[in-house]
């Protein structure tokens, strides 16, 4: 089985839920006693909020390349904002960065959905880097 990295924190409630469906989707699978394989970097989200979001690249990265020291095969941002910065983590880690606006066109694509609707905080929803992903799959 594959290891994946999560880069939670940003908030623990939406880490949870990554971490119960990452599982859920592994055992509705395999079965049995089967559940992912996975590490979890919890940054300090008041880290995050005294950096700003735009100035918080630097915390992402470590927790990016801590995982990768341990050994990961992928990793995956718990939070749609988080993602700010997704493809410029993907350039400096040697790993798959699992994109959430990426999977997100992947199944609206495959479920015939022509419009859809995005909630998220007032960061993601005035920036366009969700929107631009999405566009672009």
């Amino acid at each position: 089985m594959r290891k994946i990295g999560l880069v939670g924190g940003i908030s623990w409630i939406s880490t949870i839920d990554y971490y119960k469906f990452i599982n859920k989707g592994v055992n509705d699978r395999l079965g049995g006693l089967n559940f992912a394989e996975c590490l979890i970097y919890s940054l300090n989200f008041g880290d995050v909020q005294d950096k700003t979001w735009e100035g918080s690249f630097d915390l992402l990265l470590k927790a990016c390349q801590n995982l990768n020291q341990s050994g990961v095969d992928a990793i995956a941002l718990c939070a749609n904002t988080a993602h700010l910065f997704a493809d410029q983590l993907q350039e400096e880690i040697n790993l798959p960065l699992i994109h959430i606006g990426k999977e997100t066109a992947k199944a609206v694509n495959s479920a015939g959905i022509k419009n859809v609707g995005l909630l998220g905080t007032i960061f993601t929803m005035e920036k366009d880097f969700y929107v631009k992903k999405l566009e672009e799959h």
